[in-house]
């Protein structure tokens, strides 16, 4: 059976899961309640299934949810007048009882999805119209309703759905390259498309290379300890990059020749398996590849109480503080601190290692920096090889000293 279940994160906001669905939605205005009653503004408490799906056929495109589908007419409503024979029930306007017209010139009824509360059977004045609908915000309460943002309500991740509708227009334009996120999803997905069309695909590009004209494809293999480079034969071919594998000073920025739009249908019979929830990051994380200052320290700081020292130098400099692995395993720094094969891949203007050896499994996490500056005690630490500015030292003592000066100088 289809069923939602909602946890109350405030009053008014909570925390929707429906099978791979896991996101925020608002509640009723007076929070959540076990004895609802016609118009007091809460969302019913429990557990209750999903009856069938209403739209807007003139705004969305909706061929597929699993439930049953009704195009919502400017004639449909739903009547809320406690003792009334179709108390609870879709009526058609004009009605001669209290009813809410389904037809609406905002967003919120473009998707409604009824839930099965006070319908079996339905008890006088105990509440009506309990539906999932659409919100511009999760900050407005409803009267009564869940409501989710649009996207969130209609984008339910299925990796048959997805594979299927990537195929279809694969096999519509026959390009030859077809470029898919790096991503948990996408590796669920985009090897079923290759299974399905015969096609290669390559993930984790870290470089590209012309060789007369061909392109040849780069990316570690054996946890970065390999690099290897791929030349392709195919006609076709699906390619991920690695998250900031290039630099975006290196970029040349540019927009599609054109767009086009593909009706692509999708039956109950497509979907033949059900998937787990994405892999969900930690809540709390940070996403390293997007700052352009990067401070990283390895085990050369040499205890976990040496870290605010590297902090108020992240600090000064207005950059994120990010570790080799051996940080990380020794718990000095969370695991969304980790650059490298395991971690993150980042390309900062600026990455400055502070007593990193440079082992090849950080390395590949970094190397697209625009500027990488080591300080390290061991002058033949592997991080030296590839820095643009070494410094041979004890970094606890050039760190502090460093610091006080960029603060100074504000």
């Amino acid at each position: 059976m289809n069923e939602i279940k909602i946890i109350p994160n405030s009053k008014s906001q909570g925390t929707i899961y429906f099978k791979k669905l896991i996101t925020k939605c608002s509640l009723g205005r007076s929070g959540i309640k076990n004895n609802k009653s016609e118009g007091d503004g809460s969302t019913p408490a429990g557990v209750f299934p999903l009856r069938e799906v209403f739209y807007r056929e003139d705004k969305i495109n909706l061929s597929f949810s699993g439930l049953k589908l009704n195009i919502i007419k400017k004639d449909y409503g739903w009547c809320d007048q406690p003792g009334d024979i179709k108390y609870n029930h879709k009526v058609f306007l004009p009605y001669h009882s209290s009813t809410e017209s389904l037809w609406r010139d905002d967003d919120r009824y473009d998707i409604i999805i009824v839930l099965g509360y006070n319908d079996q059977p339905v008890v006088s004045g105990k509440g009506s119209a309990i539906f999932i609908h659409v919100t511009s915000s999760y900050d407005k309460p409803t009267e009564g309703c869940i409501a989710l943002k649009k996207n969130d309500l209609i984008d339910m991740y299925s990796a048959d759905g997805y594979s299927k509708v990537l195929a279809d227009v694969i096999s519509e334009l026959s390009p030859k390259y077809t470029l898919v996120g790096h991503s948990y999803m996408v590796r669920d997905f985009a090897p079923r498309v290759s299974a399905k069309l015969n096609i290669p695909f390559v993930s984790d590009i870290i470089s590209v290379d012309f060789n007369n004209g061909n392109p040849h494809f780069s990316k570690q293999v054996f946890n970065a300890k390999l690099a290897t480079s791929i030349e392709l034969s195919s006609d076709q071919a699906l390619l991920s990059f690695q998250s900031a594998a290039f630099s975006s000073d290196d970029i040349e920025q540019g927009g599609p020749e054109s767009e086009e739009e593909f009706n692509v249908q999708l039956s109950d019979s497509d979907i033949k398996s059900n998937s787990e929830p994405e892999f969900q990051e930690s809540s709390t994380g940070v996403d390293l590849t997007a700052a352009e200052l990067i401070v990283s320290v390895g085990r050369g700081i040499e205890s976990e109480d040496n870290l605010p020292t590297m902090q108020s130098l992240a600090d000064a400099m207005g950059a994120e503080v990010a570790s080799s692995r051996p940080v990380v395993d020794m718990g000095w720094l969370p695991p969304y601190r980790q650059v490298g094969s395991s971690g993150q891949v980042v390309s900062p203007k600026l990455y400055f290692s502070c007593g990193v050896s440079g082992a090849i499994q950080h390395v590949v996490g970094m190397k697209g920096s625009k500027n990488v500056l080591a300080i390290n005690k061991d002058e033949d630490a592997p991080i030296f090889e590839i820095a643009d500015y070494a410094v041979i030292g004890d970094v606890l003592e050039i760190v502090p000293k460093l610091t006080e000066e960029i603060n100074n100088s504000k």
